[in-house]
């Protein structure tokens, strides 16, 4: 669970995002996204905003005093009971997040703010998956990162990583 908090004149604005790591497959993508590198322990493979969990737009709470912080704390303790920790048990495993992640090669993710970071990471997670999609989901995130009209430098971050993965072995 990962809590945000931006401050303004009349108090500050807590929210809240539930994130998931995958050592194997941050190892690979976080490099390739251009990310500072004394991040790269704490990338996420996934990270949802609770509000989108929740299907809402907002999700937040503004928190004044102590009192305010304990009221959205229990309010994510109740998310986390009915529908976060179920999400977070099913995608610890790679072969939901690869059914996820690839299930749409070629459409943007509703749930992922970095649609660029996500070919890289979704091509990866299919690789480590021993998808047989792999090579078409390769070709799908290309044309997605073109329609999204990507930049040349992120372009050719996501052909350098397909490159590597595709020799990439385990052993």
């Amino acid at each position: 669970v990962i809590a945000s908090m931006s401050h303004y004149e009349d108090g500050s604005m807590l929210e809240f995002h539930l994130g998931i790591r995958h050592d194997k497959v941050e190892g690979i993508a976080f490099p390739y996204t251009g990310g500072l590198k004394d991040f790269s322990g704490q990338s996420m493979t996934l990270m949802v905003p609770v509000a989108r969990l929740i299907e809402r737009e907002h999700w937040r709470f503004l928190v004044e005093d102590r009192k305010d912080i304990e009221k959205a704390v229990h309010e994510l303790g109740r998310v986390l009971q009915q529908r976060a920790f179920a999400l977070l048990d099913r995608f610890s495993r790679l072969e939901a997040l690869n059914s996820w992640y690839n299930e749409t090669p070629g459409k943007p993710l509703t749930w992922v703010h970095n649609q660029h970071h996500r070919c890289l990471r979704g091509a990866t997670i299919a690789r480590l998956s021993h998808s047989k999609q792999f090579e078409a989901c390769c070709a799908a995130y290309a044309a997605l990162l073109s329609e999204l009209k990507a930049p040349d430098h992120i372009r050719e971050r996501f052909h350098r990583i397909v490159n590597f993965l595709k020799t990439y072995s385990e052993n």
